[in-house]
Parts: C-alpha cells; sequence; structure tokens
C-alpha cells in the first residue's frame, strides 16, 4: 500500500523521496522536515555541512574508528541498498544511521565484494582503494518518527534529528551512491 507523501516530503531530491519511502516501510511515522543549512545546530552544521563523505568526518570529530553495522540489506539490480548504523569502535555508541542505495558498477570489483560483506563503511572502503569521490549535498532535514530506527541508535522515539540527502560521486560524474545521512542527538 502506497503512503500518500505530505508536501516537505516532496521537497526532497528524487533520490531521497525513495529512501524515505523504502525507510516508512518500516519506520511508517517517520517524517523529513527541510532545513537551512544556516539553521542546523552547530554540531550537527559542522558534520553535515560538507562535501566529503561521513565516516572520516565522524571519526575525526570522535576521535575514534568506526565500524558498520547493517540491520537489512538488499542486492537488486546493480544497486546495493542497506540501511546501516556507524558506530563508535569500543563503546558502541551510534553516531550515524544511514539508508543507502550504492550504484555497484560505479566501484572496482573488489571494493564491490566488500560492500556486499557489509563489514566495513563506505566511507573507509572508498579511502582504503583511493577512489576519488566527491560529495554533492541535497539538502538538511529534521527527522522525527523513527520508531524502531531510534531504538538502533539507542535513542528515545520522539527523538529529533537532523540529516543530510547525499550523494556521492567520481569525477566523471557517475554516481557511487545516494544516501540519507541521520545523526543522533549529541551525547550529554
Amino acid at each position: 500500500m502506497t503512503q500518500s507523501q505530505p508536501t516537505h516530503i516532496s521537497q526532497l531530491p528524487a533520490y531521497a523521496r525513495g529512501l524515505v519511502a523504502a525507510a516508512r516501510e518500516v519506520a511508517p511515522s517517520l517524517d523529513v522536515f527541510p532545513v537551512p543549512a544556516a539553521r542546523l545546530p552547530a554540531t550537527e552544521r559542522l558534520l553535515l555541512d560538507h562535501r566529503r563523505d561521513m565516516t572520516p568526518t565522524l571519526e575525526r570529530y570522535h576521535d575514534a574508528t568506526i565500524y558498520l553495522d547493517v540491520p537489512a540489506s538488499d542486492d537488486r539490480d546493480d544497486w546495493y541498498h542497506r540501511h546501516s548504523i556507524l558506530r563508535l569502535q569500543g563503546s558502541g555508541r551510534a553516531v550515524e544511521f544511514g539508508m543507502i542505495r550504492i550504484h555497484l558498477p560505479a566501484l572496482p570489483p573488489p571494493v564491490q565484494q566488500l560492500i556486499r560483506a557489509d563489514r566495513m563503511p563506505l566511507g573507509t572502503l572508498l579511502h582504503r582503494y583511493r577512489v576519488p569521490h566527491v560529495g554533492s549535498p541535497g539538502g538538511f532535514y529534521l527527522v522525527t518518527g523513527l520508531g524502531q530506527f531510534a531504538s538502533a541508535l539507542g535513542i528515545p522515539p520522539d527523538s529529533r534529528c537532523y540529516a543530510r540527502a547525499n550523494r556521492l560521486l567520481l569525477p566523471t560524474g557517475t554516481i557511487i551512491c545516494e544516501l540519507l545521512e541521520i545523526l543522533p542527538p549529541p551525547a550529554d
């Protein structure tokens, strides 16, 4: 059954609307509201308002190695879809929840195999295999109604989180991935 989308959902880039629609199958109350970058809280702006991929950005910010937790994935045609949680090595604290579609043919075969293994974050693989890329943020958002995703992040279900829609591109403009990156509220 298709759910109607509120007007603010229609303001997301088309790829992000698809990711949100898929996430709403698991968390029907998920909602996403556009927020100008200048109105993001300081920490969230630092972590979201740039053209880099998130894994190294979060590792630098938290001064910790990040590992990947994948509660759901699906390999369809040339696209690998997954819900992923980036966690801090040692504490296991979640520092990002992502909904991502990875265009496998854009990447070398060894990277494709490692992506399907769900053991390392995409950003780690791109750096390790020296795949040149740049981010292309498609907007910033307030996210509510995370449902079971909140539980996976270890935050209360009524938490308000900030996110960005993003694409990682090869220098040729070929899409590596399309994703929605959601940050849990900063730890106290």
